[in-house]
This record gives structure tokens, C-alpha cells and sequence, in this order.
């Protein structure tokens, strides 16, 4: 299940089956993710609005990231969303 949370800098990050994925660049037919940890060069495609998935992942070299993990993630971007307002 595809899910997108904010880093902390305010970019989009791509949660997919345990991995984090930053955006790499944006084609007229695709987007390009790559594995947040750049020592693996992991990488998926998702169409232009980042519903579906184009291009499965390659074999990963770096950890699963925890669920735990992501959803505190998102809980923190709400939060600084509503400060922000």
C-alpha cells in the first residue's frame, strides 16, 4: 500500500511495503522514487498522480523501515500541518 509522508524539510516521501522512497524526478508519463537510504539503489515508478505503481522496486539492500515508524511520521506531519494553519 502506497502512503506519503513529509521528511523534514518538507518533501514528499513515498512508504511502500516497508521502504522509504524519496521522488527523483517527474516525467509526463511516470514519477521516479529511490530508496531514502543512498547506499541502496533501489528505486519504483508511480504514475504522474502517485496512485498506482508503474515499475515494482528492485531487491533492496538497506533495512525495512518499522511501521512504528512511519506512522509517527505522519502523525508529525499532521501536527506541523495544523500548526502551520
Amino acid at each position: 500500500m502506497l502512503r506519503f509522508t513529509l521528511s523534514e524539510r518538507g518533501g514528499d516521501i513515498c512508504n511502500y511495503d516497508g521502504h522509504q522512497y524519496t521522488k527523483k524526478r517527474v516525467n509526463k508519463s511516470s514519477q521516479e522514487w529511490r530508496c531514502r537510504d543512498r547506499k541502496c539503489t533501489s528505486t519504483i515508478s508511480l504514475c504522474t498522480l502517485g496512485t498506482s505503481i508503474l515499475r515494482e522496486p528492485s531487491v533492496h539492500t538497506c533495512i525495512p523501515v518499522p511501521d512504528s515508524t512511519i506512522i509517527m511520521e505522519e502523525a508529525i506531519g499532521r501536527m506541523k500541518v495544523r500548526a502551520r494553519k
